[in-house]
């Protein structure tokens, strides 16, 4: 409701701008001279100027934070996905995605054995789970595990956008 006052309010500082330069467009024609808005308009020439730089600053600085706000409600969206994606997983996948989030999205299988309650079998057994479920995938290094979290599902823990 707020955003479609905006556009009103924007469509109506619009056409009074485009008023403003149409006026001045006829200034450049050799007919023009007898305008009468032009007469009046002439003497603040300078002012209407600074006055439409002004309007317009100050309906993209509203826009910005009208945009923000909306901004603002889908990422805390976003967190109730989070607690709804954590409650879809057993205990220790989400003890082992908690941790991942903390992690930046990214570590070694080794690591997260040192996790409470969680030993070796418990953390494989849950990473074949998520792995299967396509929320993480695990790469071999060696005898080294890397488990990393997908980029969709890592942004939405950390409620920031993931190149």
């Amino acid at each position: 409701m707020k955003f479609t006052r905006l556009i009103r309010v924007f469509l109506i500082l619009s056409l009074i701008s485009l008023l403003m330069i149409f006026t001045y467009i006829d200034i450049s024609n050799e007919k023009a001279e007898g305008i009468g808005l032009y007469r009046f308009l002439q003497p603040y020439h300078a002012e209407i100027m600074l006055f439409l730089a002004i309007l317009g600053i100050t309906t993209g600085a509203v826009t910005y934070s009208f945009m923000e706000i909306k901004i603002e409600k889908t990422l805390d969206q976003g967190h109730v996905s989070t607690s709804l994606l954590l409650k879809l997983l057993e205990p220790n996948q989400r003890k082992i995605i908690a941790y991942l989030w903390e992690q930046g999205g990214r570590t070694n299988q080794f690591e997260l054995s040192r996790i409470d309650s969680l030993d070796k079998l418990k953390v494989h057994r849950a990473l074949r789970s998520l792995q299967e479920r396509g929320i993480i995938t695990i790469e071999h290094h060696g005898k080294i595990n890397k488990v990393t979290l997908q980029k969709d599902i890592l942004a939405v823990g950390t409620k920031k956008p993931v190149p």
